[in-house]
């Protein structure tokens, strides 16, 4: 981690820190929506603490700034939970992650904004929609969708969340970070009948290792080292159900699988014997677990799709389905296949993200169907208690958005998937945040070539490799020959082809204004490195570097020279970030 690095060196010093990223957050989250609320001069001033501490020079997290999700128990604050039915009283003292976080010198910025109880895959509430920052009309994931939007955009470089169907591992995939669910034995959140576990959202396997071992209070978990070869089985079929797995999301298996491959693993198509009965054992829980938190609310005030969630978990609990032996039966059966082989391959999302919505004012199915199709491979890890990790794998040619796999370990094994994420990660290196991506194919080419990492059938092209056709985020330019009509009509007509058309002038985008680009200026977060050659595998800048998105800080959001620490006005509170306790 660069910044706390170069604050125990005294290069940085963290109250600038804090306030610059507190211009980000300002300038930035209007639109990405991640923050319930925003502790403004609360953490200018924790910031300044963290500056005069006789232990700085051994602080893992010194003056980081991090974003904790809005179920934590921390001073001064109440966590809501997504609901505005639940109570406003603010605790007294720090819960066991805030205190961890603040005991390794982290400063925590803010709370990040959750669905209501935590449920669904979609993180919005009255007040705001968290959105994902490659493309803001996506939702960002859920239900640590918060977390992973502002770890993404740039606002923070560590997020905390936690993780009971999915809950880290999806958003961290919708929004291309590295989200870790650890196993239920080390960083049990208490939740959902032991489904619900903490984990740590971040940029790089490296801060990822980081903070768990914070979180877990744990410090040899920082540490990440290449595995021995081990045996990887790879399955690309959502367990019980067989719903089809959109292509690009499968052909990211095999690409991740052909890095792990030359990295000296053996890998082969192999999955457990999932039981039917697994599905109705998680979700049995996933609709008991809401409705006993609920007992702490306010039901009557809950939204109308909490409601119906909670009257089916009541039954479930009354129908006696919550057996411990149908739990049982599963591990029996995961323990058989991690008998043969050390980790499982998978995709992480079983779908591609959803809109960016108002879901909470929708009613429980037209919640509960994206909610599933999108969890296909997830939850039942959190039934069973394994560790997994979803790493970033690439980009989609069709929608621009993040891919992602999955490796899954036996119980124990979040260091060896450290590891392999680490080798991954080597192999195919990722983008830190969607504000300094490097352009590889326009948004909006409908008739773009697929250059997807993963897609086997189509040329290796892996993060703008030179030989991917020149194009520009938000203008297209692929050259081809073509016609002057619609770009979609082009792209269907000139396939087939037919088209004698000798002149064509490039094709429209479809790409919003906002379309996130390597800005040209703005704040930059510190761990960013303001200039310098590409990552391995990348080509040089285009000519024209594509527009900064709209929800990003211009340089006048800097902070004056001269204006004292803490002078800043808090942001405009939300409803919920305003009420009383």
């Amino acid at each position: 981690m660069e910044i706390a690095a170069s604050v125990r060196a005294g290069k940085l010093d963290p109250v600038r820190v804090t306030e610059e990223t507190l211009d980000r957050i300002a300038a930035a989250d209007g639109v990405i929506g991640a923050f319930r609320r925003v502790r403004a001069e609360e953490a200018v001033k924790e910031a300044a603490e963290v500056a005069v501490r006789p232990d700085l020079a051994s602080l893992p997290l010194a003056g980081v700034p991090v974003a904790v999700k809005d179920v934590t128990e921390l001073a001064g604050e109440y966590a809501s939970h997504g609901s505005l039915a639940g109570s406003s009283a603010r605790a007294d003292a720090d819960g066991v992650i805030a205190a961890r976080l603040r005991a390794a010198g982290a400063v925590i910025v803010g709370l990040t904004r959750v669905p209501e109880l935590c449920i669904w895959p979609m993180s919005d509430t009255p007040d705001g929609i968290a959105r994902n920052p490659w493309d803001p009309t996506y939702a960002a994931g859920g239900s640590s969708g918060g977390s992973a939007a502002a770890v993404a955009a740039g606002l923070v470089p560590l997020a905390h969340g936690t993780d009971g169907m999915g809950s880290v591992r999806l958003p961290a995939a919708m929004c291309g970070l590295v989200g870790l669910k650890p196993g239920a034995d080390l960083l049990a959140e208490g939740g959902w009948f032991g489904m619900s576990v903490h984990g740590p959202l971040a940029t790089t396997v490296a801060d990822t290792a980081l903070l768990l071992s914070v979180l877990a209070d744990s410090p040899s978990l920082a540490s990440v080292s290449s595995p021995a070869p081990v045996r990887i089985g790879l399955s690309t079929t959502v367990p019980v159900l067989h719903t089809p797995v959109p292509k690009e999301l499968v052909a990211a298996v095999s690409t991740a699988a052909g890095h792990l491959a030359a990295a000296g693993h053996a890998i082969a198509p192999a999955a457990p014997r999932y039981p039917a009965t697994m599905v109705l054992g998680m979700t049995a829980r996933w609709l008991a677990g809401p409705a006993a938190q609920a007992r702490a609310f306010d039901v009557p005030r809950l939204q109308r799709r909490t409601r119906a969630h909670i009257r089916a978990g009541r039954l479930v609990e009354r129908a006696g389905l919550l057996r411990e032996s149908t739990r049982d039966h599963w591990v029996s059966r995961a323990e058989e296949f991690f008998a043969s082989h050390e980790v499982l391959l998978t995709p992480t999302l079983s779908h591609w993200p959803v809109k960016a919505a108002r879901w909470h004012e929708k009613g429980w199915p037209a919640n509960v169907l994206p909610s599933t199709r999108l969890a296909g491979f997830t939850g039942q890890w959190n039934f069973a208690g394994y560790p997994a990790i979803t790493v970033p794998a690439g980009r989609s040619v069709v929608s621009g958005l993040p891919t992602s796999v999955q490796l899954v370990a036996r119980p124990g094994g979040e260091s060896l998937l450290l590891g392999l994420a680490a080798q991954l990660e080597a192999a195919n290196p990722w983008p830190r945040t969607a504000r300094n991506q490097r352009p590889k194919v326009a948004f909006g080419a409908l008739d773009a070539p697929k250059v997807a990492f993963g897609a086997l059938d189509a040329p290796k092209v892996a993060f703008g490799a030179l030989s991917a056709p020149k194009a520009t985020l938000g203008r297209s330019e692929v050259r081809r020959p073509a016609c002057s009509r619609s770009a979609r009509a082009a792209s269907r007509h000139c396939r087939s082809r037919r088209c004698r058309s000798p002149a064509w002038s490039p094709g429209r985008s479809s790409s919003p204004a906002w379309r996130p680009g390597a800005p040209a200026s703005g704040p930059r977060p510190a761990w960013e490195p303001a200039s310098g050659p590409p990552p391995s595998g990348w080509p040089a800048a285009p000519p024209e570097r594509p527009a900064p998105p709209a929800w990003w800080p211009p340089p006048s959001h800097r902070r004056p020279a001269g204006k004292p620490a803490g002078s800043r006005p808090p942001p405009a509170a939300s409803p919920a970030a305003s009420r009383s306790g």
